[in-house]
């Protein structure tokens, strides 16, 4: 557990360096990466990783969001996305710690659609890192995606009880709330989890209830494409070997190229895998 669950925020507003303080300052890689991905893709996964989390890092210690549009547009990497969503779990953090309100988010940078979605993913990785109920991702609709938000929470508790999902998913989404961006979320943590092996993968998910599986692959889908740097020909032999989901995965993949906006377009293996999950049955 992390220090800020134990921390008693009803009383009100905590100093930021204390909530600072309270935060692992690093990243703990084996929670997140696949133990049997290739050094390559286990390497691109650990620099993403340490961009979303520094970008947590600074808006946590500064407070200060306002300068996120300048940063974001003043870098047109691969990386870009990740500091959104970064900015958005430090604003969860800060949120919940009564450290700000929702007028932080008073500028119209916040109104452009794909910045709203993953800037409201990162709140909702906040709410599943501190272990909130499901129930509050609703506190931040006035300005914030709903679904986004929900996304964000599946996938961090994806993350968070990655051996539940992958030895009893079935009884984790049946005891749970019944919601598509959960779902979603949940597949983008399997492939955070299985993305070397997608015959692993498709086992995993064949264990789910029939319900939330399309919703799955196409978290899975969006994360393939969104994420990167798994190899083409297992992006080829995920597209192959579920044929049956392959409109799942296309939606997926198509949203996750949009969610990166300007990021992806001097990437082109961003545009291939894509193309691969989107490619006619």
């Amino acid at each position: 557990m992390n220090k800020l669950n134990k921390m008693d925020v009803s009383k009100g507003a905590l100093i930021r360096s204390e909530i600072f303080a309270a935060l692992p300052q690093k990243v703990d890689y084996t929670q997140w990466c696949d133990p049997s991905g290739s050094v390559k893709s286990k390497a691109h996964f650990k620099s993403l990783l340490d961009t979303f989390y520094e970008s947590m890092l600074q808006h946590v210690d500064s407070g200060d969001f306002s300068a996120l549009e300048s940063q974001v547009e003043n870098n047109h990497t691969f990386y870009a996305p990740y500091v959104i969503e970064g900015a958005g779990m430090a604003f969860g953090i800060l949120f919940h710690c009564r450290y700000i309100t929702a007028g932080a988010l008073d500028s119209a940078y916040f109104n452009i659609a794909n910045i709203n979605r993953l800037f409201s993913f990162g709140v909702g990785m906040c709410l599943g890192f501190l272990g909130l109920p499901f129930e509050k991702c609703s506190n931040y609709t006035e300005r914030l995606s709903l679904r986004a938000i929900k996304d964000g929470y599946g996938f961090y508790s994806g993350i968070k009880l990655r051996h539940r999902l992958l030895e009893h998913g079935a009884d984790l989404i049946n005891g749970g709330p019944s919601d598509f961006g959960l779902w979603n979320g949940y597949g983008r943590s399997l492939w955070f989890a299985s993305s070397s092996n997608p015959e692993k993968l498709f086992n995993i998910v064949q264990t789910l209830p029939q319900r939330s599986r399309g919703a799955v692959w196409r978290g899975v889908g969006l994360a393939a494409t969104f994420t990167g740097g798994v190899e083409l020909d297992v992006i080829n032999h995920l597209s192959n070997l579920f044929k049956e989901r392959r409109r799942n995965l296309a939606h997926g993949a198509q949203y996750g190229l949009y969610l990166r906006g300007k990021a992806h377009e001097n990437y082109p293996h961003i545009q291939e895998t894509k193309a691969i999950l989107c490619k006619s049955l």
